[in-house]
């Protein structure tokens, strides 16, 4: 086989394929009209068309040595960040899909050891584009939603006013007439579907021949399409609701019109692409010497591209290792995580039942009557009434490990990584010559208005009842928890290593 162009392109394609396959169960496969941030699913599927088309830039590979160590080095940095923020971010990496925002590294990384690093200018509009496969790029747009919602409800309330003369506004998301009332909410708006459907025009403008401003006015103009098609939906619904009343037919044809009318848009305009000067690039044929398998990659310096091969596939499994925890890893919309609010303990039921159903231990609840925490008691024949396991909930924004740590001595450190995605901490610290154990996590607690509020939890377990023989594997990422830990000198002590993990599995057993 001749190592040219198009074995090289192929190869980057189903190697960017394979390692988005953790990313993407984890994302949900529709465009949800309650949730925009789901349009991040475009260009994850869009990402290996993406490569594929680079087949157009006529890239001819170059691998030699360097390029291969340059490679390595790309994703032994990528590496190391994912690890080191997968610690420091806790949930938020995997909610924010953060793992996208490195992404670009890894296509370079790819692109090194499979083109050489002369060509890596030539990768920086996929880089660009998969940085958009993060709801992280465009979350600052929920705050602008609900002007959005309001503009498209005035929309549609003017419409209709031409040919239901009772119809009035309610301010500011409810229009009424002939006796009925529709409410343009955001599931109405199909944000989200615009969005998804400027990113699935974007890599087609790539593919296309064309000029730049011809690329960008056509992707402008699907934007434009799709915007005008989503507000005949809600104005054909509105006028079916008012004409007949509500009916579950209705419903029905708003829930699944939305994604017919995004295929619609991206027919359409690619029918059109012919109007706005764009073409299909045509495939240039040269007369070629035949030449033995091998000769075309060591006549253009490409000596190492066996070994550039060899070490792109050894890249991707390795990625795949780093995130292969994904498909359980608990998953929280990034506009639960947006909406925070302030904490308040009241609303925690859920979260003070799930902890004080332990059927093992005596359990005390109090609530501060300011509502700024909740403080836990947990008795047994152990953990007496004078040596309790005491858990504490509270605002995040609180430094209470500062406080808990006051005055003490700190023997010993672990940082776990939990199999659903957090970080947790388990401290061994010594004060006047009572030894005990601290337990900390921050995670986020949902409501059922779509809100949220970030909680931490404390607990104090005194040392001298803690038995060092309590193991939990299955509640931890054992590699992770390894890695995090490597640089600390103080993780090596096998024994206050035995105690930490044996309190993380009492708490984890509580809170988990």
């Amino acid at each position: 086989m001749v190592y040219d162009r198009r074995v090289a392109v192929i190869l980057f394609a189903v190697l960017i394929a394979a390692s988005l396959l953790d990313s993407l169960s984890i994302t949900s496969l529709a465009i949800s009209d309650s949730d925009f941030t789901t349009y991040i699913i475009v260009p994850m599927l869009m990402l290996p068309l993406f490569a594929l088309f680079m087949l157009k830039e006529r890239i001819e590979p170059h691998v030699g040595r360097r390029d291969v160590a340059v490679g390595i080095v790309i994703f032994a940095v990528l590496a190391l960040l994912t690890v080191f923020l997968r610690a420091q971010l806790s949930y938020l990496f995997s909610d924010l899909h953060v793992e996208m925002l490195l992404f670009p590294l890894l296509l370079l990384s790819l692109a090194a050891l499979l083109f050489g690093i002369r060509n890596l200018n030539r990768f920086k509009a996929i880089a660009i584009y998969s940085l958009f496969a993060s709801p992280a790029l465009l979350l600052w747009m929920a705050s602008l939603n609900s002007a959005f919602v309001v503009a498209n409800t005035l929309a549609i309330y003017g419409a209709l006013s031409l040919f239901f003369h009772n119809a009035a506004y309610i301010a500011p998301l409810t229009i009424t007439a002939n006796g009925y009332s529709v409410g343009i909410g955001e599931t109405c708006v199909g944000i989200g579907i615009l969005i998804g459907t400027v990113l699935f025009l974007a890599p087609l403008a790539y593919l296309y021949d064309g000029k730049l401003s011809s690329k960008a006015l056509w992707v402008a103009s699907g934007f434009g399409l799709m915007l005008l098609l989503n507000l005949l939906r809600m104005l054909g619904i509105a006028f079916a609701w008012f004409f007949y009343g509500p009916s579950n037919a209705i419903l029905t044809v708003h829930l699944f019109a939305g994604i017919l009318l995004f295929y619609i848009a991206i027919v359409v305009m690619i029918l059109l692409s012919g109007r706005y000067g764009l073409r299909m690039p045509l495939p240039v044929r040269r007369k070629e010497k035949r030449a033995r398998p091998g000769a075309a990659a060591r006549s253009n310096g490409t000596r190492f591209y066996l070994a550039g091969i060899a070490a792109a596939v050894a890249v991707t499994a390795v990625y795949l290792l780093l995130l292969s925890d994904y498909p359980g890893v608990q998953v929280v919309s990034p506009l639960v995580v947006y909406d925070r609010v302030g904490f308040n303990a009241s609303g925690l039921d859920g979260l003070v039942n799930t902890i004080s159903n332990e059927s093992s231990f005596n359990v005390s609840i109090f609530q501060d009557t300011q509502d700024e925490y909740i403080l836990m008691t947990f008795s047994n024949a152990t953990f007496n009434q004078s040596a309790p396991i005491e858990v504490l909930l509270l605002s995040s924004r609180i430094d209470e490990l500062r406080a808990l740590t006051n005055n003490t001595t700190v023997t010993g450190e672990l940082t776990f990584f939990s199999t659903s995605g957090l970080t947790q901490r388990v401290y061994s610290l010594s004060s006047d010559g009572y030894g005990f154990l601290l337990y900390n996590e921050v995670e986020p607690y949902a409501f059922a208005n779509g809100s949220s509020t970030s909680v931490a939890i404390y607990a104090v377990l005194p040392e001298n009842r803690t038995s060092s023989g309590i193991t939990c594997q299955g509640y931890y990422n054992a590699p992770y928890t390894e890695m995090i830990n490597a640089p600390d000198p103080r993780s090596y002590n096998s024994t206050a290593d035995a105690e930490m993990t044996s309190a993380y599995c009492i708490i984890e057993r509580m809170v988990g």
